[in-house]
């Protein structure tokens, strides 16, 4: 992707929207909440992208992940652990089955989610969806340090009973069934039932036993009843329940077309028959044992209560208690034929949260020259996570029996297989903060946000881990310790805004965010006792930018420059058999974003979406070394460090280039039906999707995904008929690289270059299907 092909493709683009002249249609105005007013998203001064009902459906948005195809610069991924999903604007973000803070900041109507596993449950009776890029720390509950995503569910309403039954088929045996009702009980009264069926077969090929992995079987449900017993107060309550079922598993191919030859050919005929598949790391297909179970449960009930008092201010209150269990069984670990490991995982997460905003009459003070928005938060969460590991069969004989000696192995054998090592983690976290963010009206046209936060985050944690098979010491080692964390800061934000004229406003933006640190919570192979602990994670942010109308209203055009510094990063890398989170020094993220929206004709609309990153570690001289060089004693080597300065390097999941363009073109019939066909491209530029260490092995090339879906539907949107397409041309790449488990005892390390095996996770294939849906 080269930035002039960019250029072309707008210029093209404005000549064909400048000839449509008269006949096009002016863009409807989207509205969103972002700064806790509903306001035009042209007004508001942040790089936001907005997604509405409608664009969710036609993109085929059925979940989180789902939203990285069609924004820029977001990126959500999930693990061999459903639980390890990873949320990241920018390049930056945490995965979740640990006790990180996250870096992007979920909420479901207004409700902060503490964990990125518990959004992996599908969309169900979504309003839209907003995209915040950049600290948000001053408006939001929790602080959200690199950007938050604002899921908004539909209210009950009370004009009238209304609904929708949908059912969607697709290969894989892809199954979806949907219904929605609304009731108005009264005139003041109204209920709302949501339900949602989500099943689709695997589509990871496992050629040791023939058998299909990496299924899905999703149900959602959610009650909200709404209340408006008078006209200023509004009151809505929402039940929320989804289960997830199926193998759950994500089986990691070997990155083969990267890997030393001679590591790679060794691996691959290690245990003869049973070794692992090495010849075509996109094919779909691996050749090892697979096990899987996931069993994920999560509910939440949810308070919003708007009051608008005699004097126009307006008082809300949102309060949540929300529950997550996820329970996985997963392996084999090794990745082999033969039947080493096994690993039992569990996630308990119980928190509540109570919002209380106070927010005035917009320029209802100082005779129209100002209005704020001010709140108190508090959040709490019981958090418990743990591992068991069980060896299976051929961990003694093959791998202890060549480490070690024959000798051992009926030593081994006759110690505890099942439950070899227990991993118990536990965390009572508290967070506090008040928040104030106040709106200047300097003149007709010039506007100041000034806002500010203070946030106290308190942490009490206990970890436990026993061996109850000293063999798999290798894998983990006994550690008790108990550990607290504490820490407060203030963060704040100024935002200039001038409004040029009604079409045109320019901004610039700067603001601070903070991440609470905290206490690692997986298992090592090496104890770390008071190294468990690492620091808060600072954000420095400045933006300019521009939203412009254009084009009589034909055309939108929004575009962000930033710059956002990173101290005291919260890194988390993969070594051997554990992830150990550190503060990995100091990261820049600086770019431009860009968005534009048109009409060329009454029929026919364009949407173009452009990222660029210029991602680098400013400081980072302590950095995880290169597999082989690891297992050199410090300094290692001039060539193979130990540790290694990644200072100047690029961060990990950044690609330079992102580019997202849909075109849809829709046809009135004369038999009173509209025919609606589109498509999206989105391009990705090549970046590091692995630890940062910033191994070259770990780069993941360059990709494009092509989606088409028509649709045959009536006029007045009673019913639709639809067909689809995702990834029409089965494009395959890494969504994320590791390095194979216990490389080094495997003998997989190079520590002449540093190099070792690793082994990425795919993305999905080719995807079709066809959808029916009757509204009422």
């Amino acid at each position: 992707m080269k930035d002039n092909n960019t250029f072309r493709i707008a210029a093209l683009c404005v000549g064909v929207w400048s000839a449509a002249g008269s006949q096009a249609q002016v863009l409807e105005e989207v509205v969103v909440t972002a700064q806790k007013r509903i306001e035009s998203v042209q007004d508001v001064p942040i790089s936001i992208v907005a997604i509405s009902e409608d664009k969710l459906e036609k993109a085929r948005i059925i979940n989180a992940e789902d939203l990285s195809r069609i924004v820029p610069n977001l990126r959500i991924n999930r693990q061999a652990q459903a639980s390890a999903t990873a949320i990241r604007i920018s390049g930056v973000g945490a995965s979740g089955n640990n006790a990180i803070d996250p870096s992007v900041a979920p909420f479901v109507d207004g409700v902060y989610i503490a964990r990125g596993g518990a959004l992996l449950s599908s969309f169900l009776d979504v309003s839209n969806v907003e995209v915040l890029r950049g600290p948000q720390g001053t408006l939001f509950g929790r602080n959200a340090t690199t950007g938050a995503i604002q899921i908004s569910t539909h209210q009950p309403e009370f004009d009238t009973v209304s609904g929708s039954v949908f059912a969607e088929y697709g290969n894989y045996d892809s199954q979806r069934l949907r219904g929605i009702v609304n009731v108005p009980v009264t005139d003041t009264f109204a209920l709302r039932v949501a339900g949602l069926v989500d099943k689709r077969d695997g589509y990871i090929d496992n050629l040791l036993d023939g058998k299909a992995f990496s299924d899905r079987d999703a149900l959602t449900a959610r009650i909200s009843a709404r209340w408006q017993p008078t006209e200023s107060v509004d009151w809505t309550v929402r039940v929320d329940y989804s289960e997830m079922g199926g193998d759950g598993a994500a089986p990691p191919e070997v990155s083969s077309h990267q890997g030393p030859a001679a590591l790679v050919t060794s691996f691959g005929s290690a245990f003869g028959p049973l070794s692992a598949d090495i010849s075509d790391p996109f094919d779909g297909s691996v050749l090892h044992r697979v096990y899987g179970d996931l069993d994920d449960t999560q509910w939440g009930v949810s308070s919003d209560l708007n009051w608008d008092m005699p004097s126009d201010y307006r008082v809300r209150w949102i309060a949540s208690v929300r529950s997550w269990d996820n329970k996985q069984l997963d392996g084999d670990n090794i990745y082999t034929g033969m039947d080493f490991l096994n690993r039992y995982g569990f996630y308990d997460s119980d928190s509540n949260s109570q919002e209380l905003q106070l927010i005035s009459p917009e320029d209802g003070l100082f005779g129209g020259k100002m209005d704020f928005v001010a709140g108190l938060y508090y959040f709490q969460e019981d958090y418990t996570l743990g591992e068991d590991l069980n060896l299976g069969a051929n961990f003694c004989p093959e791998l202890i029996g060549a480490l070690v000696g024959p000798a051992v192995v009926p030593v081994c054998q006759a110690l505890p297989q099942t439950d070899a090592t227990e991993q118990v983690f536990t965390q009572d976290a508290q967070s506090i903060a008040a928040f104030l963010e106040t709106n200047w009206q300097l003149s007709e046209s010039v506007e100041l946000k000034l806002g500010v936060r203070y946030t106290q985050d308190d942490k009490e944690s206990e970890y436990s881990q026993l061996l109850n098979n000293p063999f798999a010491a290798t894998l983990r080692v006994p550690e008790e310790v108990e550990l607290d964390f504490d820490d407060s800061q203030v963060t704040y934000r100024a935002v200039l805004s001038w409004f040029v004229n009604e079409d045109l406003m320019l901004f610039t933006n700067y603001s601070t965010g903070y991440k609470s640190g905290g206490i690692n919570s997986n298992g090592s192979s090496t104890p770390l006792f008071e190294d468990r602990v690492f620091d808060s994670e600072q954000v420095q942010d400045i933006e300019l930018g521009f939203k412009s109308t254009l084009l009589d209203g034909r055309m939108q055009l929004n575009a962000t420059a930033y710059r956002m510094e990173i101290d005291d990063f919260q890194d988390r890398t993969f070594k051997d058999a554990s992830f150990i989170v550190t503060n990995a020094g100091s990261l820049r993220q600086q770019g431009l974003e860009l968005e534009l929206k048109a009409a060329a004709t009454d029929n026919l609309t364009f949407d173009l979406g452009l990222a660029y990153l210029d991602s680098e570690f400013t400081d980072f001289q302590g950095a995880t070394p290169l597999s082989g060089c690891a297992v050199l004693p410090i300094p290692g080597t001039p060539e193979c460090p130990n540790p290694q300065d990644n200072t100047g390097k690029r961060g990990t999941f950044s690609p330079e280039w992102e580019l997202t363009i849909g075109v849809e073109h829709v046809w009135d019939l004369d038999n009173g039906m509209t025919w609606t066909s589109g498509i999206n491209w989105q391009y990705v530029d090549d970046h590091f999707a692995g630890g940062t260490e910033l191994s070259q092995q770990t780069i993941a090339a360059a990709y494009n995904l092509l989606d088409a879906r028509v649709t045959l539907g009536s006029q007045d949107d009673t019913w639709r008929l639809s067909a689809f397409g995702q990834n029409l041309t089965d494009e395959r790449y890494e969504t994320s690289h590791f390095t194979q488990v216990l490389g080094s005892a495997l003998g997989l390390v190079d520590t002449t270059t540093g190099d070792t095996v690793y082994r990425h996770y795919l993305s999905a294939p080719r995807t079709y299907g066809v959808s029916v849906e009757y509204r009422f």
